[in-house]
């Protein structure tokens, strides 16, 4: 289930408007039970503060047979993985456990 295609998209159904992930799922005939699945355990982690918040779920159908499933996140600004580790060089684990 870790193949998904990423959108930054901005929920302007809330107010004020709220930056949001969203992941695309690939379309296949198992990914059904997969995505319920994986909705359920999301659900089961809000509220967690080390973990984006799972905003919202939903299923588009263009026919009888594709289906697009997304999974909506709360969007948290700031650097990724790649960008700390060009700034700071390799990371040692102890520091990583003090610091995150």
């Amino acid at each position: 289930m870790g193949n998904y295609q990423t959108f930054l998209a901005v929920d302007k159904g809330r107010f004020p408007s709220v930056s949001c992930i969203v992941h695309k799922l690939p379309q296949n005939q198992r990914i059904t039970t997969a995505f319920i699945n994986k909705v359920e355990k999301l659900e089961t982690l809000n509220p967690n503060p080390q973990i984006p918040k799972f905003l919202d779920f939903y299923t588009e159908h263009e026919d009888d047979y594709h289906e697009d499933h997304y999974l909506v996140y709360e969007f948290i600004a700031g650097d990724n993985l790649k960008a700390i580790s060009a700034k700071e060089g390799i990371f040692q684990e102890t520091p990583i456990w003090q610091k995150y």
